[in-house]
């Protein structure tokens, strides 16, 4: 019989996701502040011994999906090495292995973390402009970035998912994600900006709900939702779009398309829809179906990505502790988990650079 770990709502605890760093080579806009923030010591860091004990015993009570995220995951030395621990996991119940990156460094090493166990992987992408992408990124280079999802996708992580933070700011860019998704058998998936950490004191008026862009997306193609399997354990849901004829992706979008497929082998069908999924974060909340848990890069649990409340499980690692009361540890963590948010101003102070999202 497979283990099972239910909260105080009767939600089934199925989905850990593991932040192995705070540090990032970008300086989103929405994230952190252009000076980054300061890093946590080098001796708080979780080794990845431990994050793998940790993990093993996560999944012993039935924890099914793993993903691993930073700051920047791949900034940390050595990840592969992680990645093949983990998948090490398989064999005890884990189901599914999925890093969540920028992009940035990942065409070197896609195929690498592909042979390590990693089975899929996500990327962050704001915008295919290349001006745009340098000032939302406060440097970053949106080449490497789409050549990572190409490297990906040739590399068999898929599939490949684009995760695209909606604001006023690209909202523009809508119809363009659309096509870049049909060209290429990337999924993109809307996400309604959260008012968490940095993006908290965004200027007002910064937000995009769900409906103004299904709205955007309906108006140049039809948009029927559908429910594929094998898309993973997060509260996306899944629409196909097909442009109606004679409307055209932007020049930018074309050529981010012939980047990300230069060196897959395999293309996508033309003409076949694209797969856009949308995450309400802000107008239509899915915490009463919230299966996860957050271990932070230092060693703490996070029971809600918006509660305060943190769980230390590193120190009780560190203390010289058996199994069962690292399991203690993970349990309580799990009760304590809220059956939603109650951030009182709508703003939680916390970093995505530290939670990993």
């Amino acid at each position: 019989m497979v283990a099972q770990v239910i909260d105080g709502y009767g939600r089934e605890i199925t989905y850990l996701r593991v932040s192995v760093t705070d540090r990032c080579n970008f300086r989103c806009v929405y994230c952190m502040p252009e000076e980054g923030v300061p890093p946590k010591p080098h001796a708080s860091i979780l080794r990845y011994e431990e994050i793998t004990r940790i993990a093993r015993l996560a999944v012993s009570l039935g924890v099914q999906s793993i993903r691993v995220t930073g700051g920047e995951p791949l900034v940390r030395k050595g990840i592969t090495s992680l990645v093949n621990a983990l998948a090490g996991l398989k064999s005890a119940g884990l189901r599914d292995l999925s890093m969540t990156t920028n992009g940035s460094l990942l065409a070197p090493v896609a195929s690498d973390l592909a042979a390590a166990g990693l089975d899929r992987v996500n990327i962050s992408l704001d915008t295919l402009r290349m001006d745009r992408f340098v000032r939302i990124t406060r440097g970053g280079d949106l080449g490497r970035v789409l050549e990572g999802a190409g490297a990906a996708l040739a590399a068999g992580l898929t599939p490949v998912k684009l995760n695209v933070v909606v604001t006023r700011d690209n909202v523009d860019e809508i119809l363009d994600f659309g096509f870049l998704a049909m060209s290429t058998g990337l999924i993109v998936r809307f996400i309604e900006l959260m008012p968490l950490g940095h993006a908290g004191v965004m200027q007002p008026g910064a937000y995009v709900s769900t409906e103004r862009m299904k709205d955007l997306l309906g108006q140049s193609g039809s948009l029927t939702e559908v429910n594929p399997a094998g898309l993973g354990s997060g509260p996306a849901r899944y629409y196909a779009w097909a442009p109606h004829q004679g409307v055209a992706p932007s020049p930018g979008a074309h050529d981010a398309a012939q980047v990300v497929t230069h060196k897959v082998l395999s293309h996508r069908d033309a003409g076949a829809p694209a797969l856009v999924g949308f995450i309400t974060a802000i107008s239509s909340h899915f915490c009463p179906g919230c299966n996860r848990l957050r271990l932070t890069a230092d060693g703490r649990l996070a029971p809600c990505l918006w509660s305060p409340e943190e769980i230390d499980i590193g120190t009780v690692l560190r203390s010289g502790a058996l199994d069962e009361e690292i399991v203690r540890v993970l349990r309580s963590a799990v009760a304590a988990k809220p059956l939603e948010y109650t951030a009182s101003d709508g703003i939680s102070r916390r970093r995505m650079s530290r939670l990993g999202g």
